[in-house]
């Protein structure tokens, strides 16, 4: 009975001595019961090291899934970074475990974006990508998805009244898919204009590589985030709910023209 509570007080002690830093460490506990009822304890600490290609943000053009060169990252106003020639910002070591507001920006060019990043044992844990929306001189709203490495295949649907526009219909009067990602992380991106005020257009990502498995929780666990951005202003952006079975997310409506509400639901039935 000793010698368990002491296993237990070890082990509790190692996992709060791993969650003290960004570093990836194992701490390594042995107890020798003696003979008299005594114990020898001794203890073993190695460092795992961090994997770099965990350790970056992948900042892309969401209409052509381009890296972007020479973009400014901050992060929670503390830290700041640059992306390199294939659109990397590796964070900084100072940036601990734990949640993080990011924001990237490249004035003139591009809309500022921002992500909220998550770090776990030095790694970030989240989708390790954001994409940027080029600077524009007309009325427009622009919605991007990014995700994770898994599933491959998301895929965006605008639907109003009279019109589905998806990727097997890139284009109708006022709705373009300009970017479509079949491969993982994305971006998957669509453009409105000329909105009209008396439609709804509903928008909603499909897990297309699990389309035939309503019960799948990829989606759910894919780390998808959708920005959506008004003209060249970041107007909202929505995360996949948590732990939700289902291959279709709703994700908002557009009304009124240019009110966006959120829905935020996965649904199992398919498109």
């Amino acid at each position: 009975m000793i010698c368990r509570k002491i296993f237990s007080a070890a082990i509790a002690f190692a996992l709060s001595v791993s969650a003290l830093s960004a570093e990836k460490r194992v701490l390594e506990i042995n107890i020798h019961l003696k003979s008299d009822g005594s114990t020898d304890v001794s203890k073993n600490s190695a460092l795992i090291p961090v994997d770099p290609e965990k350790r970056y943000l992948l900042v892309k053009d969401s209409d052509t899934g381009s890296p972007i060169v020479k973009a400014d990252v901050d992060i929670d106003k503390r830290w700041k970074t640059v992306t390199n020639d294939e659109g990397k910002a590796t964070l900084p070591d100072e940036v601990d475990d734990g949640n993080h507001k990011v924001t990237i920006k490249k004035p003139g060019d591009y809309v500022p974006t921002e992500i909220n990043v998550r770090i776990e044992d030095g790694e970030i844990a989240s989708s390790p990508q954001v994409s940027m929306p080029p600077v524009v001189d007309y009325e427009r709203i622009k919605v991007v998805l990014d995700w994770g490495e898994s599933p491959s295949d998301l895929d965006a649907h605008f639907i109003s009244s009279y019109q589905h526009v998806y990727y097997s219909n890139m284009r109708s009067d006022n709705i373009v898919l300009d970017h479509d990602d079949t491969s993982s992380f994305g971006p998957e991106t669509m453009t409105l204009t000329d909105m009209r005020p008396y439609e709804t257009y509903g928008y909603y990502v499909l897990n297309y590589s699990d389309r035939n498995y309503p019960d799948s929780l990829r989606l759910s666990h894919s780390g998808a985030q959708v920005r959506v951005f008004v003209n060249n202003e970041l107007a909202g952006t929505f995360k996949v709910p948590a732990n939700k079975s289902g291959i279709l997310w709703h994700v908002f409506d557009i009304v009124n023209g240019t009110e966006v509400v959120g829905i935020n639901e996965i649904l199992k039935e398919r498109m």
